[in-house]
């Protein structure tokens, strides 16, 4: 009761908290179907509200403020205020005045998508400023009130009200992707590259960056989200139930910028009936990339499944591989005589390149690890403190998964110096040269240190430019090589998958015991790239008895992946029916890139319950025409939705047509049981043969019914335990 009572307070104050006597100078709207923004540019006061019925659902402030030092060595907050706005069709500039400390402009387009800032600009007076901080989202605190917002006493505070928010896995194990206000208490929440270096409640990979945020509840959700890559640390600021977007950038420490200081495309503005749907709004507002070759969709086998248990030799690990039906085989962390050197280590692995002809020799082809911007052994890279990114003092950072001070860590290569850069090309292109992989996967562009401690050199490649342009050297070097060579990451920001073929959803150490709610999810957020020109990796835990729903999901996302060891965490050998799952997945999953998730009975998560997936598929455009290629069922049939009453069944299947043609079109078609039970389908003629399969044979099969033009496969427990599916000829 007392929540419920804390909840009509809340929503009541929200409705007049921008009450006021300010005279409306000028109201600037944007309207997008049943969603209205209004933004009072005189008292920097906006909202976004449903239209029909009436209802606010997000207010706050939009105008940049800084938190800075002043040429006295004061620290002080300054908000911009409009002086006045031109507009000309759907542009508008608005002219900005930083009190004492100088002028600036800032451009808003409406766009068909949403809302764009364009261009941010400032002209500083006769002494230049030390940018602490830029915020988007915040407001002078009234007077004597700032001590309850903040121990550090600030005179402004976050002002971004809204009763829920959506960040695609912010916590990890148990994942949570949506909260509400009061969740967060004091809080810092990456949404670019720097993770626990700016205490943010999470430590790896997937699927950061994300560069957005949604503010909203059920009613509907706004994203505020960067335009482009910020050259500071991007991250939601929570304080008393209140958020903005603060860019670090601490000048104070590091010198200040120059008198002219221009921002291009900062942030951008999308509204959604839901959350994800606000997320792919937000992601189709950047142009496509180039249409990628379906050589770049591969079935992988990761080594850390046993290098996490320190078991190192490869050929055995290969041999497993191959019989789970792997195309391509990663070399991971920690294959290097020392982390970042970029030679192998000839003492866990003293035929490594025996080993990779072993590979060859059973038709898998190989992958391997590297490090984005850690290195340990700099003496023997030839790298010096003018290369390394270094504290006040001179001292190089170390970095680290943990940031632990107590223990052992890497240095950070600062890509500033020209020897660094040099360096990382020419360790690249060696390593592609003497292990010829066919996929690098890169890691660790998340474990920098934040502005705090310690920045590149060059403020051109700070913040979230830092961990981009890392990659995008060694992505480029790798490709000079081979330009077939897939590159790997984990972020689905689109402004980063020009770097990158593949984003992995990273191995699941980080769900802990929730494999199977994480793993749905992590393939949820995932599927905002289904048709952004990108494989999806989706991975595994470590878990062999959580497998089945990593599968499950695979075959709707495409790229298996897998970071399993040869043998159960107890030693013994790993039961066949789990061989033949991921057999199974390796050689039947969609080769196709491009396609379009079909949601049918999951749950895409809102304000009452966390995304879950049940029932769900792809879609592939097929002679101008959405055609289900695969699908997933579980539990029991939803007699409502029309897209299964093709099919009944008891217990977990998979359905995946093996040709280019939809399932009920295709003339080779998967079924892949998970569970003792049956499946019916309805198809236009009856089968030419059926063949069960598992990982060692195949052989016709007779226990199939037809009838009525309905097929019919039933399997028991016995049976499953000996089957990696049915392929069905039409």
């Amino acid at each position: 009761m007392k929540a419920l009572t804390f909840c009509i307070f809340f929503f009541a104050t929200m409705n007049s908290a921008f009450s006021g006597n300010d005279e409306l100078v000028k109201t600037w709207k944007y309207t997008d179907g049943n969603y209205q923004f209004e933004w009072n540019l005189a008292t920097d006061k906006a909202q976004m509200s449903q239209i029909n019925p009436p209802k606010t659902i997000w207010k706050g402030s939009l105008l940049p403020a800084f938190w800075l030092q002043n040429s006295n060595m004061q620290k002080k907050y300054i908000k911009a205020v409009v002086l006045n706005e031109t507009t000309e069709g759907n542009l508008t500039k608005l002219k900005l005045q930083f009190g004492d400390y100088g002028t600036g402009s800032m451009s808003v387009r409406k766009e068909s998508w949403g809302i764009s800032i364009t261009d941010f600009r400032i002209s500083w007076n006769d002494k230049i400023p030390q940018i602490i901080d830029l915020y988007f989202g915040t407001s002078a605190c009234p007077k004597g009130r700032q001590s309850l917002m903040d121990d550090t006493n600030p005179p402004f505070s976050s002002d971004w009200e809204a009763f829920g928010f959506c960040i695609p896995g912010a916590k990890e194990g148990t994942v949570q992707s949506f909260f509400r206000f009061w969740d967060f208490g004091q809080a810092n929440v990456a949404l670019g590259s720097f993770g626990l270096s700016m205490g943010s409640p999470y430590g790896a990979a997937f699927p950061r960056p994300i560069l957005s945020v949604a503010m909203g509840d059920d009613n509907g959700w706004m994203i505020i989200g960067a335009g482009n890559i910020p050259n500071a640390p991007m991250t939601l600021k929570m304080r008393s139930f209140l958020g903005c977007i603060d860019f670090l950038y601490r000048e104070d420490l590091w010198g200040a910028g120059t008198n002219d200081r221009i921002w291009k495309n900062p942030l951008r503005i999308v509204f959604g009936k839901n959350a994800w749907l606000a997320y792919h709004q937000y992601f189709n507002s950047f142009p496509k990339k180039e249409t990628l070759s379906s050589i770049h969709q591969k079935a992988i086998w990761n080594t850390w499944g046993n290098w996490r248990h320190q078991e190192y030799p490869i050929r055995p690990i290969g041999d497993f591989a191959k019989r789970t039906g792997a195309e391509i085989f990663v070399i991971d962390d920690p294959w290097e005589a020392s982390q970042g050197v970029g030679t192998p280590d000839t003492v866990k692995f003293p035929n490594i390149q025996d080993d990779m002809k072993y590979l060859h020799q059973q038709k898998m082809s190989n992958g391997i690890w590297e490090c984005v911007g850690w290195i340990v052994d700099t003496m023997t890279c030839g790298l010096t403190r003018a290369d390394l990114i270094c504290d006040k003092n001179g001292n190089p950072c170390i970095g680290s998964w943990t940031f632990s001070p107590f223990n052992s860590g890497n240095f950070c290569i600062d890509i500033s110096s020209q020897r660094s850069r040099d360096f990382l090309v020419e360790r690249t292109i060696r390593t592609m040269k003497m292990m010829k992989p066919k996929l690098i996967k890169l890691d660790f562009g998340y474990g920098m240190p934040n502005p705090n401690l310690g920045v590149p050199r060059n403020p051109e490649f700070r913040g979230e430019k830092y961990s981009f342009e890392l990659m995008k050297l060694i992505s480029d070097a790798a490709k000079s090589v081979d330009p077939d060579v897939t590159i790997m990451y984990y972020g689905i920001n689109p402004l980063y998958l020009t770097l990158f073929d593949m984003v992995s959803l990273d191995d699941q150490g980080d769900l802990w015991y929730d494999v199977k709610d994480g793993h749905d999810q992590w393939s949820i957020w995932a599927s905002l790239l289904s048709d952004k020109q990108v494989a999806i990796s989706g991975s595994s835990s470590y878990d062999w008895n959580a497998d089945d729903e990593v599968i499950l999901n695979t075959f709707i996302l495409g790229s298996p992946g897998a970071v399993l060891g040869t043998h159960m965490d107890d030693g013994s050998e790993v039961p066949e029916k789990f061989i033949n799952r991921r057999y199974a997945v390796n050689k039947w999953y969609r080769k196709s890139i491009e396609w379009q998730p079909v949601w049918l009975n999951s749950q895409l998560g809102n304000m009452q319950s966390p995304p879950r997936l049940n029932c769900w598929g792809r879609t592939e455009n097929i002679d101008g025409k959405d055609q289900i290629t695969a699908i997933v069922l579980k539990g029991k049939k939803d007699n409502t939705l029309k897209e299964l009453d093709a099919f009944e069944w008891e217990g977990r299947w998979a359905v995946v047509s093996q040709t280019s043609n939809g399932i009920f079109e295709a003339r080779q078609l998967a079924l892949i049981p998970f569970d003792a039970g049956f499946i019916s389908i309805k198809l236009p003629s009856a089968p030419e043969k059926i063949e069960k399969v598992n990982n060692q044979e195949l052989v016709l099969t007779r226990k199939w019914d037809w009838k009525n033009g309905i097929l019919t496969i039933r399997i028991d427990e016995k049976e499953l335990n000996q089957t990696a599916g049915f392929i069905i000829f039409m």
